[in-house]
């Protein structure tokens, strides 16, 4: 029968904040972009409605040209803000385990003597706590023995 999680909170403190930001972001650009697309379209608008000037199909073709690609640029900028966010967001949760894994791999070679320190705003201070004094009982073991 396979795994079946049945508990979805399971670090609840960084859960619910990773989940606000991504929130806090995604409401962020649902609340600029409408905006700034209201704002592109009212300069086009104006563009075509300029005084003395003959709408013509080829004018409103070139202003809507203009808009998709102003909508198009803005979409690369949203993208790529977006994108440069998540590898600073991933990279506090995946340095942490990086950092464990690699202090793992020191104890498994014997190496009692290892601690790991994280960043101060690094997610899972908890994990660098634990392993530290699961070390540090090892090493104590070790010596009784």
């Amino acid at each position: 029968m396979p795994y079946k999680r049945s508990k979805f909170l399971i670090n609840r403190r960084f859960q619910l904040k990773f989940a606000f930001f991504v929130c806090s972001w995604i409401f962020a650009l649902s609340m600029v972009y409408p905006i700034i697309i209201y704002n592109v379209f009212e300069y086009f608008l104006k563009i075509l409605s300029a005084p003395h000037d003959v709408l013509t199909v080829d004018k409103v073709k070139y202003v809507e040209n203009q808009v998709v690609i102003v909508l198009g640029i803005l979409q690369l900028l949203f993208l790529t803000i977006t994108f440069m966010l998540s590898i600073f967001l991933s990279h506090r949760i995946a340095g942490p385990l990086f950092k464990l894994r690699r202090a793992i791999d020191e104890v498994s070679r014997g190496n009692f003597d290892q601690r790991i320190t994280f960043r101060k705003n690094d997610h899972f201070m908890e994990l660098q706590d634990g392993f530290n004094e699961m070390v540090q009982h090892l090493g104590v073991r070790r010596w009784k023995e």
